[in-house]
Order: structure tokens, then sequence, then C-alpha cells
């Protein structure tokens, strides 16, 4: 996004209840806001970096990531929900939020999400560089990111996501 189309900026206080509408009308259920809502209030010290997309003041796309635990490996950070209003989808926002996204974490970041969309910005199937999905029957959804600077044979093992994911 362009300054010109929008900003991506951080989450505040002030816009829970405006990505709280916006979960539920991209992903037509209301799971996904009550999973954001439980990780800010029952794991705010795991929970970020959250950001937001703003065209013309209004949020067109949400994007959070929380805590990821993988066996005996240093921090690493599970990605999602991503969404972006159905009427704002295809024109680059949820690009735009994931690259901002991988702009501003320093550790790995983990997702279930469709391969062909998420290996363009670089992640890879989880499963066989050694991390473990925490659920079964996930296959290539189940995939990792890593920025340069981190040594990914350090990341093995079986990764767990905070309690409200086994909700969702």
């Amino acid at each position: 996004m362009s300054a010109a189309e929008g900003t991506i900026r951080e989450e505040a206080p002030d816009d829970h209840a405006a990505v709280r509408d916006l979960l539920i009308d991209a992903f037509q259920r209301p799971e996904e806001s009550v999973l954001v809502d439980r990780l800010r209030a029952e794991h705010a010290d795991a929970f970020g970096p959250a950001l937001v997309a703003e065209i013309e003041g209004h949020l067109v796309g949400y994007v959070c990531c929380s805590e990821l635990r993988i066996e005996g490996t240093p921090g690493a950070l599970a990605l999602g929900p991503i969404a972006v209003l159905p009427a704002r989808q295809m024109m680059g926002i949820g690009s735009a939020l994931m690259r901002r996204i991988q702009e501003v974490v320093t550790v790995p970041v983990a997702l279930l999400g469709e391969p062909v969309w998420y290996r363009r910005f670089g992640f890879r199937p989880a499963a066989e560089l050694g991390i473990q999905p925490p659920w079964d029957g996930v296959g290539d959804a189940w995939q990792v990111w890593f920025p340069a600077s981190v040594d990914a044979e350090r990341y093995r093992g079986k990764a767990r996501y905070l309690p409200p994911f086994d909700e969702v």
C-alpha cells in the first residue's frame, strides 16, 4: 500500500471493535474475532505484533502474531489471523500486511495457510524443515518463514500455539 492508498500501522486499543467487525466480515463467522479478543485478554504478554491497514480512516485489513513455542528452541511467532474486508480483497492489502510483518519480526513465523499464496513471501513447508505441526493432517498448509538473520537449523521440534487456538 502506498501512502496515497492508505497506511499500515500498529493496532491501537481504539481499533479493537473495528478489528472485531472486520474479522467477522472477512471470515463470515465469529471464531477469528473471538480468538483475537482472547489472545489480547488472556495472553497480552505473548500477543503481537498486530497491524491494521487503514484507508480514508477505515480499517480494511488486519494481521496479528502471537507466541509460538517450538520444543527446545528460541522464540517464534504464529501468524494469524490475517484478513482483508471482502470489498477490498485483490487490491494488494493482504500482501502489504505480510511484507510489513516480515519487516518488523526478528524470529521465525509459522502459520497454517494456503501454500501458493504464502510461498511468494518465502514461507516453506515447516514439517520438511523439522518443525512438526501442533495438529495432525495439516500437510503443506503448515509453513514457516525465517528472517535472514535467523539460523533455521536451530528450530526443530513440535510446535505449540497458545491455548485459544485450540478452539478455532
